[in-house]
């Protein structure tokens, strides 16, 4: 793809249009992303791309793209975000309002030659005017800070930290492996190799328990980047955004909703 574009900045964010996109413009770019688990029940797809003059130069391929899911069942987080009005008595109630109240942003991919330009700054707020729904959440799994969200009006919630942090660091603990030594992984690494084949084998087995959720990174073989990697995430918080559409935006919502359907 050319990038002559991207040293035009801002001119280049003039020059781009939010789309419905489809299933097959998200996997065009779905590698790019840090996350292979599925993506559960699609609601929507939004694509970024070119228009105007610079479609016909440059082409409409997707320059990025935002995926909404419909909502996971149950979310502490979601809980204390919205004050527990969700909650409900009876928990077929309770489900079928957070499935019409809430979706999920589950994804969003910029063209790695056209991140930092303002396209994932763009994408999301237009994405979240035009889902119909009152609450639009995200969820960084791994702690992350994604300024996109907050710049889009979410306002972030942060976790406690995730019980598989706290059991590896437990496990590092018990076999001399302290914060002090956690702070510096090649001398960790350095530790856990005069580690004796029993205690060894715990740790890898601790460590890959602990990669689980970081998709393709779950396979990173033993060595020296991958107690790089896991160290620089054992402190990690999740974070828990959430934008609440309230009366005239969400009006204008349902109404650009039913006439911006997504192919998905």
């Amino acid at each position: 793809m050319e990038t002559n574009l991207v040293s035009s900045g801002c001119s280049l964010v003039e020059e781009l249009i939010v789309e419905p996109g489809t299933r097959a413009e998200y996997e065009s770019l779905a590698h790019y992303h840090y996350r292979d688990a599925a993506l559960g029940p699609v609601a929507a797809i939004f694509t970024i791309r070119h228009c105007g003059v610079a479609a016909a130069m440059y082409g409409r391929d997707p320059l990025g793209v935002l995926v909404a899911t419909m909502p996971a069942a149950n979310l502490a987080l979601r809980t204390i975000a919205t004050g527990g009005r969700l909650r409900r008595a009876d928990r077929r109630e309770e489900l079928r309002a957070v499935n019409a109240s809430v979706r999920c942003i589950a994804r969003v991919i910029v063209e790695p030659a056209y991140r930092g330009v303002g396209i994932g700054t763009r994408l999301v707020p237009e994405a979240i005017a035009r889902l119909p729904v009152p609450f639009v959440e995200a969820l960084a799994v791994m702690g992350l800070v994604h300024p996109i969200f907050e710049r889009a009006g979410m306002a972030a919630f942060h976790g406690p930290t995730p019980p598989r942090c706290v059991r590896l660091t437990g496990a590092l603990e018990a076999l001399g492996i302290d914060e002090r030594m956690r702070l510096d992984p090649d001398t960790a690494h350095e530790r856990i190799e005069t580690l004796n084949t029993h205690d060894r084998g715990r740790i890898d087995a601790e460590f890959h328990r602990f990669l689980g959720p970081y998709g393709k990174r779950r396979r990173m073989a033993d060595g020296r980047e991958r107690t790089r990697f896991v160290l620089s995430h054992l402190t990690e918080r999740p974070v828990y955004y959430l934008h609440e559409k309230t009366g005239e935006n969400f009006q204008r919502a349902r109404t650009v909703g039913r006439s911006f359907q997504s192919v998905v």
